[in-house]
């Protein structure tokens, strides 16, 4: 696994297009006396990444393809001796885009990164750091690096980049966050369901006060957990308390999540078990207890989605929902080898694999 940054991204804005599918602005009036890379890239309204891989046999779609080469022929772009078109030609590179170098990501990352090699492949990893503009950058830069395919967890970039990331012709997957606006085949658990069954739980050993910290709702994950926990707490006829309800974590910090358990606590009517949306609030969960000197989970029981060796390692254990990384991979790689070799037509319709999640019960949920 190779991990670079984007340091000589191509940062390639698309100018408009005429109703003729030609480049307007700046572009179409210079003097193309030594055209570039760029100045075809323009005039197609694409992005030099994909000029990059027409110029390296990679296959287009129709319409980019007419695009194009169109723009070689207006532009009068002559493809260099050791640049020419190779229909054959494969780079045998897999890109990655994950939000971060955490737990999760990684082990999802070293599993794909054992299944691509046994078919000759090699990763290629780029980490965005939550920014939707550098998503779209290290897309273009994985595009430059001639990827044959890329597998990313999303977030919701803004509609250029939606349209240049829909439009490209690298095959691509996603899996965690939902974008269904980028068209592309999906690999996740399933959230909500996963979130019911725990909260049921907690419920089934006669919890009546559960709070919940999560991440953001504006995200897939966040949203469906929250949805899994308010369909356990009505069916079985819990009031929905709002101060019980803290999911607008950015980043699933925890810091914020140290925070939110401080307030939840302190109160005068605190919760007997917290359900945690992600490892990393647990984290700031459980540090709270500790500094606040409380007892797992005598004074509060917790479970967690997502599991990590910490919870095992924690005195008590600490039950966990967990995704397994090895069954996401697999179905990540069947995907996009799939999309790789053409398989279902040219462009057949997105699909969805939702993979089953295992609840891993230890000591950290009482019975009251």
């Amino acid at each position: 696994m190779t991990p670079i940054d984007h340091t000589g991204d191509d940062h390639h804005q698309e100018p408009t297009l005429s109703t003729s599918g030609t480049a307007t602005g700046a572009a179409l009036s210079r003097d193309f006396a030594d055209p570039t890379v760029r100045d075809v890239a323009a005039v197609a309204g694409v992005s030099v990444g994909t000029i990059s891989r027409y110029l390296n046999g990679h296959a287009l779609r129709p319409a980019t393809l007419e695009r194009v080469e169109h723009a070689m022929r207006e532009t009068g772009y002559k493809e260099s001796a050791g640049f020419g078109r190779s229909r054959s030609k494969k780079t045998m590179m897999i890109g990655t885009l994950i939000p971060r170098f955490d737990d999760f990501h990684m082990a999802v990352l070293a599993a794909l990164n054992r299944i691509l090699s046994r078919d000759g492949y090699h990763m290629i990893e780029c980490v965005y750091e939550g920014d939707p503009e550098m998503m779209v950058d290290k897309f273009r830069l994985l595009e430059s690096y001639h990827a044959e395919g890329i597998i990313c967890c999303p977030i919701v970039p803004a509609d250029v980049g939606v349209r240049e990331i829909s439009t490209s012709d690298v095959p691509l997957v996603t899996y965690n966050y939902r974008v269904p606006v980028l068209g592309a085949d999906h690999v996740s658990v399933d959230d909500r369901e996963a979130t019911r069954r725990a909260v049921e739980y907690l419920i089934n050993m006669n919890h009546r006060r559960i709070a919940i910290i999560s991440g953001s709702t504006d995200k897939s994950t966040g949203f469906d957990r929250l949805a899994g926990y308010r369909d356990a707490i009505h069916r079985a006829g819990i009031s929905e308390r709002s101060d019980f309800l803290m999911t607008e974590l950015w980043g699933s910090s925890e810091l914020q999540a140290y925070d939110a358990a401080r307030r939840l606590l302190e109160s005068d009517t605190p919760p007997t078990a917290i359900f945690a949306g992600h490892y990393v609030v647990a984290y700031g969960i459980l540090r709270y207890i500790h500094d606040a000197g409380l007892r797992i989970p005598h004074d509060v029981s917790l479970i967690s989605f997502d599991d990590t060796e910490l919870f095992r390692l924690h005195s008590p254990e600490i039950s966990a929902i967990r995704q397994p990384a090895d069954r996401i991979a697999s179905e990540l790689a069947v995907m996009l080898l799939r999309r790789i070799k053409g398989e279902g037509g040219t462009r057949p319709s997105p699909s969805t694999s939702v993979v089953p999640t295992e609840f891993i019960l230890r000591e950290s949920v009482a019975r009251i």
